[in-house]
């Protein structure tokens, strides 16, 4: 058995086949992954149901150690991170600020698979990631950095990381009411 094992599979219970698991740190990390190789997956938690980030003796790109929170701009209510970061852990950092991102899910999901599978609220009212995202950075499959923006995102949400691997977003959060 090899050390990458958890990597053959999802919440899907559906099993594949990684050859081999990367967790890059920065966006050269991952451009270098993407230009060298042409069977990928991206992934984050694992906690799709979906089956979309089951390998075919594929290079997983595993996300989980790009999981930093940048800039939080308390005027505009805008916070930019990292994709790996869960969405308990970003609530968790926005809460000594006074913020949430309101979308009340599996806390385990990572924000880069809430994008790319355009995650619905559990409670209603809150709508889906897409509706709190202001841009998203991602490297295309020839290795190239983009910044799409509103008008561009159905480009990228809920498309299972087809069009890329989302390295940098960019959201909309509200003050937490008291």
């Amino acid at each position: 058995m090899n050390d990458h094992t958890c990597y053959n599979t999802d919440g899907s219970g559906i099993i594949g086949n990684a050859s081999r698991v990367i967790f890059p740190k920065n966006n050269e990390e991952v451009q270098k992954a993407v230009s060298t190789n042409n069977n990928i997956v991206p992934r984050g938690a694992g906690t799709n149901l979906m089956g979309s980030v089951i390998p075919d003796n594929s290079l997983v790109i595993c996300m989980k150690k790009m999981n930093l929170v940048g800039q939080l701009d308390k005027r505009n209510q805008i916070v930019y991170t990292e994709p790996g970061i869960t969405i308990k852990e970003l609530n968790e950092k926005l809460k000594s600020a006074g913020f949430e991102l309101p979308l009340f899910t599996n806390n385990e999901s990572t924000l880069g698979g809430m994008v790319a599978r355009n995650e619905l609220s559990d409670l209603s009212g809150y709508g889906h990631i897409k509706d709190y995202l202001e841009e998203v950075d991602l490297i295309n499959s020839r290795g190239e950095l983009l910044t799409l923006r509103k008008s561009d995102l159905d480009d990228v949400c809920g498309m299972e990381g087809l069009t890329g691997i989302i390295v940098r977003i960019k959201l909309k959060i509200i003050p937490i009411e008291i």
